[in-house]
């Protein structure tokens, strides 16, 4: 059993998927907290949970509680954040980190003041094939990546139950629930902080949020090209290209999947065929539970000066987009 107890704000799908995952681990499932009570010990009572309460402020207020998983809507995270730190609790936040890059830094800016352990709930980077991937970019399997290509598009109306992502009081829209994906990937490879970004969008018929983006991300003479759309389902495919070969990722490259190695020629050089437990989001947690009993505040794997650089891109696709929330 894991030294760390776990308290989770939210119950919501995410909490639900992340939960499960944690059933794969020793990771320790301690206490929840919900908008009620009820809501709160059913999902304890669900998901093997020790504790239930139905305001997070007693939660945080619970000795035992160490670290604790925000898993609220995006509006939220801010405020909840801040909470868990300033009642000295290590925090692990979904993603997006913050609205904006103004809220993230003075998230980043309390975690390291007060020496707690902070990471964006960003999982991808985490998976055992990323590993496997940046370890083969370095050995120089395709020579100097070049040009990187992704996209996240899924099928996500309104009435499909996913309201919160097409109006601004949720700070809905494409590219923070979904372009946050191709546009870390996309700085993870090539960045982090890119020259110039070039970016345009369909806004919602209401305009208030942005339902498709595409945004060209250059860094020096390299170029991150990523597409992503809530109203339409996308090829979800992603490719680096360098100056020796490139890397293929198939469908939905983000989840488990494989990946294959080429060169010039197109002869087949590497391929790493991934197998792993769930939805593969234990392992942050993993790596959360890794760096705060090795005495680490934040994670050699995505750094927080990482997560500000994509919220400095995040907000400057939106301002280039018209897409502004009342927290801007």
């Amino acid at each position: 059993m894991s030294k760390l107890r776990w308290g989770f704000i939210g119950t919501g799908w995410i909490a639900d998927v992340v939960s499960k995952d944690l059933d794969f681990t020793d990771i320790q499932k301690y206490a929840v907290s919900s908008r009620s009570l009820d809501s709160a010990q059913k999902f304890a009572d669900s998901h093997g949970f020790e504790k239930a309460y139905g305001d997070y402020r007693e939660m945080l207020a619970d000795p035992k509680v160490d670290v604790v998983y925000v898993a609220t809507l995006n509006p939220f995270h801010y405020e909840h954040a801040i909470a868990c730190l300033e009642a000295g609790k290590h925090v692990l936040l979904e993603k997006p980190f913050a609205i904006n890059v103004t809220q993230a830094r003075e998230i980043v800016e309390l975690a390291r003041s007060k020496n707690l352990f902070l990471l964006e709930a960003m999982w991808v980077p985490h998976f055992p094939k990323f590993k496997v991937l940046e370890q083969k970019i370095a050995d120089g399997l395709i020579g100097e990546p070049t040009t990187v290509i992704a996209d996240m598009s899924l099928f996500q109306l309104e009435e499909d139950g996913y309201a919160r992502m097409w109006h601004k009081q949720t700070a809905g829209g494409t590219l923070l629930d979904l372009g946050i994906y191709p546009l870390h990937f996309v700085s993870r490879i090539l960045g982090p902080k890119p020259t110039k970004i070039t970016a345009i969008s369909k806004l919602t018929a209401n305009g208030e949020v942005d339902e498709d983006t595409s945004a060209i991300l250059q860094f020096g003479d390299k170029s991150g090209i990523l597409h992503t759309s809530m109203s339409v389902t996308g090829s979800n495919n992603a490719t680096i290209l360098g100056s020796k070969g490139r890397v293929e990722f198939d469908k939905n490259w983000w989840e488990l999947s494989d990946f294959r190695v080429f060169d010039h020629a197109d002869n087949l050089l590497f391929e790493y065929k991934e197998n792993i437990d769930g939805s593969g989001r234990q392992y942050q947690f993993m790596e959360t539970e890794r760096c705060i009993l090795a005495g680490l505040t934040e994670s050699p794997v995505l750094t927080l000066d990482d997560t500000l650089v994509v919220m400095e891109s995040m907000d400057e696709i939106r301002r280039q987009v018209g897409v502004k929330y009342q927290w801007d």
